[in-house]
């Protein structure tokens, strides 16, 4: 049976950065196929509405018809599917009329259902929802302290009481979230740029958002919590109320929640010291190293680790980390950045090993 994952997202720029940063470092132990679906959840409730039995590798295909990957995969060769959607409680599908002024179901009622459609990644797939949308992921304002209490406006043009509301005029000339988020966390802007440090607090913070907005309570999660319930939670607490709001939440740092368990996702966001860093795996990691050099079975042309690594001969590289590691035993703080890096670049080059000649 097949073990790559497919991602389905909203957009096709923002959420692939994010994911390609997470992939180098925490989400590197799958296969992770990455499309568009390029329009709102409420555009896809309605595809879902007309044929509820709608292979959704298929729908995206048709809709994303210039990404190489549908020349190389059929839906028959992912085990797991998600999709990474925003709230969007301002889109024009999420309205209480039609275009002709007839009412419709709501667009809470349709996130209600397309949850409930989109509950197992094994069948037609798993929805993940952002509130209100993707750029929540690094919406941090001036702390993670300040995280827990944040929420925004969230439904814009579709809010029911926008007429008898005495802020509408200041709620119209609001700036658009994205631009909000923009000006709100300098310091965040770049994706690729995120270090693992960073991604720590990101998860960590979402994640007690998580367990707040559930369980009132900001602390780290004990359990999961299905998408639906977030939601509902979300409803009460924020959205039906004369003035609609989310609380910001990501839902990346929940798909990694869930998909890693609470136990592991613990040791992820655990910073490694002396005391919990397994040296048998280090004595390995450096045999491995030894080995790969002595194999001469690495790419020989200039290889650059990730961004904050000097290009440089790959062996020569390998080397420097043994020496460093091993060098410095009794200073655990300088060698524990190293040992990392020499994970990371063992993934990279496992994943080239079929590809790079042994040379002789």
């Amino acid at each position: 049976m097949s073990t790559n994952i497919l991602f389905v997202f909203e957009g096709k720029s923002t959420e692939d950065k994010i994911v390609e940063c997470l992939e180098k470092h925490i989400l590197n132990d799958s296969v992770i196929i990455k499309c568009a679906y390029t329009s709102d959840v409420y555009q896809l409730y309605r595809e879902i509405e007309k044929d509820e039995d709608l292979d959704i590798f298929y729908l995206i295909k048709e809709r994303d018809k210039d990404n190489p990957i549908f020349e190389k995969y059929n839906g028959s060769d992912f085990s797991e599917i998600y999709l990474f959607f925003d709230y969007d409680g301002q889109a024009d599908l999420a309205s209480v009329q039609d275009k002709d002024g007839f009412a419709v179901k709501t667009g809470d009622s349709k996130m209600k259902d397309m949850l409930s459609f989109f509950n197992n990644e094994t069948d037609k797939g798993k929805l993940y929802i952002s509130y209100p949308m993707v750029e929540a992921i690094r919406h941090i304002i001036k702390s993670y302290d300040d995280f827990k209490d944040l929420k925004v406006k969230c439904k814009g043009k579709n809010c029911q009481y926008k007429e008898t509301c005495k802020e509408q005029i200041t709620c119209e000339k609001e700036p658009h979230y994205k631009v909000k988020v923009s000006s709100d966390s300098l310091l965040l802007g770049d994706y690729s740029k995120y270090a693992l440090d960073t991604w720590k607090n990101i998860i960590e913070a979402h994640l007690c958002k998580m367990n707040y907005i559930v369980n009132d309570t900001y602390t780290f999660p004990q359990k999961i919590e299905s998408q639906h319930k977030i939601f509902t939670k979300q409803l009460e607490k924020y959205i039906n109320h004369k003035c609609p709001m989310v609380g910001v939440l990501s839902a990346f740092p929940i798909f990694i929640f869930d998909y890693y368990g609470c136990e592991k996702t613990t040791k992820i966001l655990t910073p490694i010291t002396e005391n919990n860093y397994d040296y048998n795996s280090i004595q390995e990691l450096l045999s491995w190293a030894e080995k790969i050099i002595k194999k001469k079975r690495y790419p020989q042309e200039e290889f650059k680790l990730n961004q904050y690594t000097t290009i440089i001969d790959c062996g020569k590289h390998l080397e420097a980390m043994i020496s460093t590691i091993t060098q410095n035993r009794e200073n655990p703080t300088i060698y524990y950045h190293t040992i990392n890096q020499l994970r990371e670049l063992r993934r990279k080059l496992e994943g080239l090993y079929y590809k790079v000649p042994e040379q002789k």
